[in-house]
């Protein structure tokens, strides 16, 4: 009796399963999950447009670092619709969000789940690094030191121009750094890992289809977060890999939860580049 309700309990926060009983009764469709799948890509795109066009109406000279600023706080917005929407599938297909996460309660279950979140954590790092360094390398196409730097400087810099002299608000970079490490590690595995993925596993039935096409999605979202078109690609390639290999470990795992922790420690460095770049600005003006 014990040992079948703890099966039963398992069963339910198993996130493939979930997805494949919604296929079952006719409750999920292919229209949700590829629905889904460029949803925040395009409000946050949507919304960059929008800053973009006002600030050249207004005619500053800062219009594009003003989009790209808009950035985090648009993916705040996508990440609220996102909750919205899978608090409505859940009624929908009859499923709980705590379904998509995967907490198992007890001391020895949140140990494994840090030691594993700790394990891809470093691993999805790596493979991040190396991808931004490899595909930063190829466009530059260095042949030697100093055209590497100046390639480096073409892919990332250059494009901004004068206007990396934009400073953020205090408030924006606190409110940034509080909020934007939690709740995009939550709402966007949740997203991408927790629904999308699983469906599009249950209905296409092969991994290798349901795992890079989110990937994809996720790789093309981030490049909105490329400070310079040239950039773009490094930010799209560098994230389809951490997306993939994500991918694969929240389908091992058949829940998001150890990946969800690991996601929510590298938001946090992304989350705090306003409030360091504020702090900056703060010590140079002190100094002059």
């Amino acid at each position: 009796m014990v040992m079948a309700s703890a099966r039963a309990r398992t069963g339910q926060l198993d996130a493939v399963r979930v997805a494949r009983s919604g296929v079952r009764s006719g409750a999920v469709g292919w229209g949700w999950p590829l629905g889904l799948l460029f949803l925040r890509l395009g409000i946050i795109a949507v919304g960059m447009g929008v800053v973009f066009g006002v600030a050249r109406l207004l005619h500053s000279p800062q219009e594009l670092l003003y989009a790209l600023t808009a950035a985090m706080p648009l993916t705040l917005v996508a990440n609220l619709v996102s909750l919205e929407i899978l608090i409505w599938r859940g009624h929908a297909e009859g499923f709980r969000l705590r379904q998509l996460i995967g907490f198992r309660g007890g001391l020895v279950p949140v140990l494994k789940d840090l030691g594993w979140s700790l394990l891809w954590l470093l691993g999805l790092q790596l493979l991040f690094t190396v991808t931004l360094v490899g595909v930063t390398y190829l466009l530059a196409r260095p042949t030697d030191l100093i055209s590497l730097v100046n390639g480096v400087n073409r892919l990332f810099v250059d494009r901004m121009g004068p206007q990396v002299a934009l400073s953020f608000p205090l408030w924006y970079s606190i409110l940034i750094a509080l909020l934007f490490p939690l709740a995009n590690s939550l709402f966007e595995e949740m997203h991408y890992r927790g629904y999308v993925q699983p469906r599009l596993i249950a209905r296409s039935r092969h991994t290798w289809i349901g795992i890079p096409i989110t990937a994809v999605a996720f790789g093309v979202q981030y490049g909105a977060y490329a400070w310079a078109w040239g950039s773009v690609p490094v930010f799209m390639a560098a994230y389809f890999v951490w997306g993939l290999f994500a991918g694969v470990i929240s389908h091992l795992h058949r829940r998001i939860l150890p990946l969800l922790i690991a996601h929510f420690v590298v938001s946090i460095p992304v989350a705090g580049l306003p409030l360091t770049y504020s702090a900056l600005n703060a010590f140079a003006a002190y100094l002059r």
